[in-house]
């Protein structure tokens, strides 16, 4: 990765749009994420491009549930290596679902009810 300090650019800094400034500078943010229970310190890695797909279960009970995760932040812990050279990721993501119910299981009364049994 070659850097350029922001000084040096000079006058050509005004033709950069402030976002791909910010890019160049999150990739060196430190961060802290937990990992097995331990706080890690490591660096931040933007997320370029993301392509998330569902998984699709379908369940005896004639559920459709669809999930997928979304990645919401990645970060390298710095000489930390895996058994073939490559460089340790951690990965934190949340899950997304989206669940289809046969009608006789789905409970209508209170459309904003969240109540799990």
């Amino acid at each position: 990765m070659i850097r350029i300090r922001r000084e040096a650019l000079g006058v050509a800094i005004r033709n950069f749009s402030p976002s791909l400034i910010r890019i160049s500078d999150m990739q060196e943010q430190k961060a802290r994420i937990k990992v097995q229970g331990q706080i890690k310190h490591g660096r931040l890695v933007p997320i370029q491009e993301s392509t998330e797909r569902w998984t699709e279960l379908r369940l005896e009970d004639g559920t459709t549930i669809r999930m997928k995760p979304v990645a919401t932040r990645v970060v390298r812990l710095p000489r930390q290596y895996d058994g073939n050279g490559s460089p340790i990721y951690v990965v934190q993501s949340t899950n997304v679902l989206d669940v289809a119910a046969p009608e006789h299981l789905c409970h209508l009364d209170d459309a904003t009810s969240t109540e799990v049994h």
